[in-house]
């Protein structure tokens, strides 16, 4: 087998010729044969000049035998023509060489010299004559011309021109799918008839934003309604200022020494609710308090535990306590499993006014079915304080003909309603627990459920008997924004009876633009005072910066009951529980004839300022609230309040009190005085108590004796 030099391919024994490249094998053992002294042959070249040499520079042909061509027939050089090769001529004479270097002639015709081209210097000719440049003629043997040593071309690769737009579709899509998750709502909201979009828009209003401050305040409650145990500590220290009278300058002084600490614990389990409070009062510069006091409840008793002071803890009896305040027997029933049920009416409760848009969002669907078609104004300018906007106003009415039917599917809801029928049953049993019925009565001061159920059948019947007493219009406009998303709306009540008499006004409006917010709320009963409160503030993270302001308006005359204003004010969560953080102050005006104010006196400013600080038993909320009277010539001008507060987690709060062995019957006279005159060191105890906390006893009771300790 011979193997090629130029490309390695294998060939057999006898092969000349390589079969994919075209290069010739060497023969092992070729005789040369004579020399025959041969004439180059004539080219013609239209437009191309060759030079030969003349004759006396050729060498004698005998001179230099020419080696075999090993089967190459030279080719006479024809003008535009390419001529197939001859058969092989081994022996012929060496040919005349050319000025220009002519390529070997392995496997392929020489081709013709063409004009002002340069062609590359030709490669060792290895004994064959050199021949003149001839136009290349079809490859011998069927093979194309091969460059020695040549690389092998590298195939470009395929693009894929398809892939870039199918990348582009599919993010298209992506696209699309996102807006509609997310924007769906109002997406479909543009194509939907007024009563859809009107009634969508109205149960967007009652729902609940978990991020703000009502939504913080409704899943902390909530949270804590889940509980069945409670705990908290506080520290509790006032200042007061003003002029002050010679007679009140001691309690003054009193009062701004003291530090009052106390702390509570409550399990509700019903089968033995317990609690326990402690009070204790000391000094400021002291940790330790110097009076204390442990109250708490077990077994249906509560037991007061004045240690030191006292040798035994004093016993109260439930029914004391209701004699003593002519409360029956509810506060034993508060007591014995009163607290485990009232807390369960407030979960069931808490259920119904948490989430709102589920009953009102029924009882809306209700109203929807007796409402008249809405109407719609487009582009009405609206304006709220210092915001102007361009709304969409939705106007919908329910007519007089149709409210007796309303009104009677709307009792029916509430009478039939699941959640609603939970509450009331807690709400019955703890009312006839705490009015039980006497042996062979009925009931008059409890609530039932029968007595709710019985109620709503009556109403019912009313109106179907007289449908003309209720003979009212309800007329409500709804604010949409741009969005579709309702700013607010106001809501008329009429009585058609006698012609057409407004009953009863509600406006509310919450506008926005640039994070600037204004609110509007105002209710009106017919004959009664207008009540409007205003707001304008910024939000930031949830917390409030802005002003407001509730006033009246009685006879035409318009009165601000109080103003006031919020500065980075909002409800943090710590440890699970929320607390009441920066600053909100509160500023009470004059009187309005009929109306209760805020506060017992005009002129009253109260300001609260909250943060939290973490230490190393939790979170802690460390306020400040001032109570400052202005005006005042004399006496108290203002008391300020130092609050430090921490809740108790849950899996913390540890009641670890007992049953004494032995106590004194607070209704027990004989063993109260037995108690005093067996133990005279109490007053001792109690006066040295007084004394840390810098409180000199003798300036208010002058007659008690000096006691020595």
């Amino acid at each position: 087998m011979k193997k090629c030099q130029n490309c390695g391919t294998e060939a057999g024994d006898q092969a000349k010729f390589c079969g994919v490249c075209g290069t010739p094998f060497a023969l092992a053992a070729a005789e040369p044969a004579a020399p025959a002294p041969v004439s180059p042959p004539e080219a013609q070249a239209p437009e191309t000049e060759t030079v030969e040499p003349p004759p006396a520079e050729q060498p004698p042909a005998v001179e230099t035998a020419a080696p075999p061509v090993y089967d190459y027939a030279q080719q006479a050089q024809q003008p535009q023509m390419q001529q197939a090769p001859a058969s092989p001529t081994y022996g012929y004479p060496q040919q005349p060489v050319a000025e220009a270097a002519a390529p070997p002639a392995y496997d392929y015709i020489q081709q013709a010299q063409q004009p002002q081209m340069q062609q590359p210097p030709a490669p060792p000719t290895y004994g064959y004559p050199q021949q003149p440049q001839q136009p290349q003629a079809e490859p011998a043997y069927g093979y194309p011309p091969q460059a020695p040593l040549a690389a092998e071309p590298v195939k470009p690769k395929k693009k894929h021109r398809w892939l870039i737009p199918v990348i582009a579709a599919f993010a298209v899509a992506a696209i699309l799918l996102t807006t509609f998750l997310v924007f769906g709502d109002r997406i479909k909201g543009l194509f939907a008839p007024a009563e859809k979009k009107w009634l969508s828009a109205e149960k967007g209003l009652l729902t609940i934003d978990g991020g703000s401050i009502f939504g913080t305040a409704r899943d902390s409650f909530n949270q804590q309604l889940e509980q069945t145990k409670f705990g908290g500590e506080m520290e509790i220290s006032v200042d007061v200022e003003g002029s002050i009278t010679p007679e009140t300058a001691a309690i003054i002084d009193i009062i701004s020494k003291l530090r009052l600490t106390s702390s509570y614990r409550v399990d509700t389990n019903e089968a033995d609710p317990r609690f326990q409070t402690a009070i204790g009062l000391g000094n400021r510069d002291n940790e330790a308090d110097a009076l204390s006091l442990q109250v708490y409840g077990m077994d249906g008793y509560i037991f007061i535990d004045a240690a030191p002071i006292l040798p035994k803890p004093l016993v109260l009896q439930p029914r004391t306590v209701e004699e003593m305040m002519g409360t029956g027997t509810s506060f034993s029933a508060l007591v014995e499993g009163g607290p485990a049920q009232l807390l369960n009416a407030l979960k069931s409760m808490s259920q119904i006014l948490s989430s709102p848009e589920k009953i009102g969002g029924e009882v809306l669907d209700i109203i929807s079915g007796h409402a008249e078609k809405p109407t719609v104004e487009k582009g009405v300018e609206l304006t709220v304080g210092g915001i102007t906007q361009k709304i969409d106003k939705y106007t919908v009415v329910v007519k007089a003909e149709s409210a007796p039917e309303l009104i009677k599917d709307v009792l029916t809801y509430v009478r039939d309603n699941e959640e609603i029928r939970d509450v009331v049953n807690e709400l019955g049993a703890i009312s006839e627990k705490l009015n039980p019925v006497a042996p062979g009565g009925t009931y008059q001061n409890s609530f039932s459920y029968e007595n709710f159920v019985s109620s709503i059948n009556t109403a019912i019947e009313q109106v179907d008997k007289n449908p003309e007493n209720f003979s009212i219009e309800l007329e409500r406009e709804l604010y949409l924004d741009r969005r579709g998303e309702a700013l607010g709306g106001k809501l008329v009540v009429w009585d058609m009876r006698n012609g057409k008499e407004e009953v009863f006004t509600l406006e509310h409006v919450l506008a926005e633009e640039n994070g600037s917010y204004s609110f509007w709320f105002s209710a009106q009963p017919k004959n009664q005072n207008l009540i409007l409160f205003t707001s304008e503030y910024t939000l930031k993270d949830q917390r409030y910066t802005g002003t407001f302001e509730l006033s009246s308006t009685y006879n035409d005359i318009e009165t601000t009951l109080f103003t006031g204003s919020m500065e980075n004010f909002g409800l943090e969560n710590a440890d699970g529980q929320v607390y009441p953080v920066g600053k909100l102050v509160f500023n009470t005006e004059t009187r309005v004839p009929g109306l209760p104010t805020v506060a017992p006196v005009s002129g009253i400013n109260i300001s609260y300022d909250g943060r939290i600080e973490k230490e190393s038993d939790g979170a802690h909320l460390m306020a400040g609230i001032s109570f400052a009277m202005e005006g005042q010539s004399s006496g108290l001008s203002a008391v300020h309040v130092t609050l430090d507060l921490r809740t108790i987690p849950e899996k913390d709060v540890q009641i670890e009190v007992e049953t004494p062995d032995d106590y004194v019957l607070l209704t027990d006279g004989m063993s109260l005085q037995a108690l005093i005159q067996d133990d005279p060191a109490i007053m001792v105890r109690f006066m040295q108590a007084m004394s840390e906390l810098g409180i000199d006893v003798s300036q208010f009771m002058p007659q008690l004796p000096t006691i020595e300790y």
